[in-house]
């Protein structure tokens, strides 16, 4: 099935094969981008609230923004997400309390932020800043290999600049809502077992007078990245490497997302380390992180790292890998293919991927890119991860 392209104003509706879902996409005369997926085969659904702001917009000598007003919005059940060029809210609720979720939600993006929810998201900031400033090596490891390979735009850094958060004022926070949070810059997705119609409704009633607002400002581009291996710390005990991913619509992205799900996928008893990659909410990196060994040099510990890691990369295809990688990242595939059985898995997950898709310029034709990867684009996304493109950091102790 083909969603309907967002911009029509009309409802306009499509059944699955099976007869038991539906999908629509509308748009409202201020901009704000809606769909709707009933999927009723379970008593639970989810909404998402996502916002293209992110820390990549925020404003001059004020990093974190961003990530503040998604903090000050985990209340009432709510939970947030942040990353590079979003913002998102989400709940997960009973199917009939839906259509008020909606109004709740239309309230939160009309509603200035509270003083109390400013201070209490400022804390929570300030204390993940401090985890990823060497309170936690692997995190830490992973935020400055990230800011090695990818600098953050504007002079800004992955991990996060204490003295910005702290010297950002709650009127200032309210001004860059008022700015960007708005109708332009917004897209709404519900998905699992609600009435359509009456979801349609509340939307258009608690989102049309909104404020179209205007584009964030993208940041000035980033310095130059560092590839190789860096040790920083007084007592070195994490390795992380930050691989840099192809962008989502490069035609090595399959290839890539293969070799993802097989470094995921690979259980050796004797392997020290473990990969994650985010499609989702952060497609720009996959992470390896793995330990010093007791009486290892730090650059021998990334060195072995990075040779297991080559060794099950090599470019050969199994039977069954394709099939495999759609499993692994099963949300963005079943999202593609607005699969009713992975909204109801997971109707959150499945609104945040459909929320997103739009941002990775990701379409159904990824499903037979996929298909048709080749020996020489695994050969060529595997280059991403060697010492010329990917960074190895190996942290702990006291970060100067």
């Amino acid at each position: 099935m083909v969603l309907v392209a967002a911009g029509l104003g009309s409802l306009a509706v499509r059944r699955l094969a099976t007869g038991r879902a539906e999908a629509a996409g509308f748009r409202l005369a201020n901009g704000v981008e809606a769909e709707l997926f009933a999927a009723p085969s379970r008593e639970s659904a989810a909404l998402v609230l996502l916002v293209r702001v992110g820390e990549d917009h925020d404003p001059p000598g004020r990093s974190g923004t961003s990530h503040l007003l998604a903090a000050a919005g985990e209340v009432g059940g709510w939970s947030a997400a942040a990353g590079s060029d979003f913002t998102a809210w989400s709940r997960v609720v009973p199917a009939g309390d839906l259509p008020s979720v909606v109004d709740e939600a239309a309230r939160r993006v009309s509603t200035p932020v509270a003083e109390a929810d400013f201070v209490r998201a400022r804390a929570g900031v300030l204390a993940d800043i401090a985890r990823r400033s060497g309170g936690d090596p692997v995190l830490t490891a992973q935020c400055l290999a990230a800011q090695a390979v990818q600098p953050a735009r504007g002079g800004a850094r992955r991990c996060g600049i204490p003295e910005d958060v702290e010297a950002v004022s709650l009127a200032e926070v309210e001004a860059f809502r008022q700015a960007h949070f708005t109708a332009g810059n917004l897209r709404i997705v519900a998905a699992g077992r609600f009435d359509a119609a009456a979801v349609r409704r509340r939307v258009e009633t608690g989102f049309s007078g909104i404020p179209a607002g205007s584009a964030p400002v993208v940041r000035p581009p980033a310095g130059s990245r560092v590839v190789g291996t860096l040790v920083m710390g007084d007592a070195p005990s994490a390795v992380a490497l930050a691989v840099p991913a192809p962008a989502p619509s490069d035609p090595l992205y399959p290839a890539f997302l293969i070799l993802a799900s097989r470094l995921q996928a690979d259980s050796s008893s004797n392997r020290a380390w473990t990969a994650r990659y985010d499609p989702l909410a952060r497609p720009e990196t996959l992470f390896i992180a793995g330990s010093v060994a007791q009486g290892e040099a730090p650059e021998p510990a990334a060195d072995r790292i990075r040779s297991e890691t080559a060794a099950i990369l090599s470019p050969l295809l199994s039977p069954g890998e394709v099939a495999s990688a759609r499993g692994r990242f099963a949300l963005l595939a079943g999202s593609l293919a607005l699969d009713p059985a992975t909204c109801t898995g997971d109707p959150r997950g499945f609104a945040f991927a459909r929320a997103r898709l739009p941002q990775l310029r990701l379409g159904p034709s990824f499903a037979q890119a996929l298909e048709k990867t080749t020996v020489a684009q695994l050969a060529k996304a595997a280059e991403s991860f060697d010492a010329a493109h990917a960074t190895a950091v190996i942290a702990g102790g006291a970060i100067r």
